[in-house]
């Protein structure tokens, strides 16, 4: 199988995307 490689800054982005996410979540609460 062909596993892509994920660079370190798409794996940061994403992890930034979710907590952005979820500290929103927090707000509305």
């Amino acid at each position: 199988k062909y596993i892509p490689s994920i660079p370190k800054e798409v794996i940061f982005a994403e992890l930034t995307i979710v907590s952005v996410s979820y500290t929103n979540e927090l707000n509305h609460l």
